[in-house]
């Protein structure tokens, strides 16, 4: 049976492609406030889902996902199953937790079934429904009453689904298959527990029929650094719609904008100097509000990193996502105590080791000042250790060279990317983390510097070989 978990060229069926994180409102004063409950567009599924346990994905028949949830036992939403009951936590550094034999995994694969009935709020009558999984891991197979609606992989990212036409009148059930690993879990062998489940916020999206589907806002000081610049880039579904959008400064006053504005004297934004603007879009009966930083980076011939013309020293720290209760899930209160503790110690960057961290994170970190390496959801460092092959520094690359899984490396990179690309405190895109190095990370660091040239590409692993010399690693 050909298993589409063992399939490193399937990575989704039926997931939107990536775009910018932001939440739609139905009104400007909503949009304003950013308390994306209080919007008749958002529905947040978190909470007491249904809950059912299996040793083999085997053993999880069609028949048990088509069945009566109701019977099922209870779990939180977003948390970990080993941190409720079902299976121990694991954790483990460099070596895989199964035989390394990529793209395949062990034939008992642990399986969590995730269940639940919600009503649709009449807001979202005659309009594009949408249901978002921020972080679920490792893969997972959606099922909307009780039919296939879609399937996606890469734990730490976005995972969107246009579920319109699957939806009914009244209650709706939503099945979510888990699986504890497939093909892409060997691209997420960080040093740290290995747990699996919905992790992250679940919620659905109430769009209009025709709708914005990617923000992209430039934002940059001129060669004075006094200057602001700043472009934006709309992607429809669809034909392109009419919209306004307005720029709003910390007092709450608007200038509207104009392709190729410039705002004059605009506050600055570093890390001792958080100054964030509002830009809200207006389109159709949405508004949609992105926050937006003025500043510039670049490197002096010195090789000093600057920001805005002045050098920078970074102080910084690895941050992984970790909870006592719920695992990789972290409330907010926990992201802003991390935080508070750091700018205590004079700490002004974080390097999310090693994966997109929860967009509430980046959120925080532009608003209190830190300066942000971004790193992409793939480190394979396992493959040091493959057992059966010399174990050398020649197994390093394996992955990293292996063209079958050159859509998966580059899909880590595209996500992040497309993701985070507002976020005024990230200064450099990381291609991941202890991965060897090779024809795959050149193709992300060449896909990344084309697609945005405003920010440095970081990886470690490039200074373990002489592999530049053999690439052309220009954009």
């Amino acid at each position: 049976m050909n298993k589409i978990w063992e399939n490193p060229q399937i990575l989704h069926i039926r997931r939107e492609e990536p775009r910018s994180y932001y939440i739609p409102y139905d009104s400007l004063e909503g949009a304003k406030k950013g308390i994306k409950e209080e919007s008749k567009y958002y529905k947040l599924l978190n909470g007491e889902w249904a809950f059912k346990f299996y040793n083999r994905e085997f053993d999880c028949t069609e028949e048990e996902i088509k069945g009566d949830i109701t019977t099922w036992e209870k779990i939180t939403v977003p948390s970990n199953w080993q941190l409720n009951g079902y299976e121990t936590p694991h954790y483990t550094n460099v070596t895989y937790p199964f035989p390394v034999d990529p793209p395949y995994v062990p034939d008992e694969n642990p399986v969590g079934l995730y269940g639940l009935e919600t009503e649709i709020f009449p807001e979202f009558n005659d309009r594009e429904t949408y249901i978002v999984f921020e972080g679920v891991s490792s893969c997972f197979f959606l099922y909307i009453n009780d039919e296939k609606a879609g399937y996606s992989q890469g734990s730490h990212m976005l995972s969107e689904f246009n579920i319109t036409n699957f939806l009914k009148p009244g209650k709706n059930k939503i099945v979510v298959k888990v699986l504890k690993w497939c093909d892409g879990s060997y691209l997420e062998d960080q040093d740290f527990y290995r747990f699996s489940g919905i992790f992250r916020d679940v919620y659905l999206l109430s769009r209009d029929k025709n709708h914005i589907k990617d923000i992209e806002i430039d934002a940059r000081l001129d060669s004075m650094y006094m200057n602001g610049n700043i472009n934006i880039k709309l992607t429809f579904k669809g034909e392109s719609l009419p919209y306004k959008a307005t720029v709003y400064n910390k007092m709450g006053n608007g200038i509207d904008f104009i392709e190729g504005i410039t705002l004059n004297n605009v506050d600055k934004w570093t890390a001792e100097t958080p100054n964030l603007y509002t830009v809200i879009i207006k389109c159709g009966d949405e508004y949609i509000p992105i926050k937006i930083g003025f500043r510039t980076i670049s490197v002096s011939k010195q090789g000093e990193f600057m920001i805005n013309g002045v050098p920078v020293k970074i102080k910084g720290v690895n941050r992984h996502e970790s909870h006592p209760e719920f695992g990789y899930y972290t409330p907010t209160k926990h992201i802003i105590n991390d935080l508070i503790l750091m700018k205590q110690h004079n700490i002004n960057a974080v390097r999310t080791s090693h994966y997109p961290n929860d967009p509430r994170f980046l959120d925080l970190c532009d608003e209190l000042g830190f300066y942000v390496i971004d790193e992409a959801d793939l480190e394979c460092h396992g493959v040091f250790l493959a057992e059966g092959r010399d174990k050398t520094l020649e197994n390093k690359d394996m992955l990293a060279n292996d063209p079958s899984y050159e859509s998966a490396f580059l899909d880590r990179m595209k996500r992040m990317v497309e993701r985070d690309k507002n976020h005024a405190c990230i200064v450099m895109w990381s291609l991941g983390n202890e991965s060897g190095y090779g024809i795959n990370h050149i193709k992300m660091a060449k896909w990344a510097k084309s697609r945005d040239n405003s920010r440095l590409i970081h990886y470690e692993g490039a200074c373990w070989t002489d592999i530049m010399d053999t690439y052309d690693t220009s954009p």
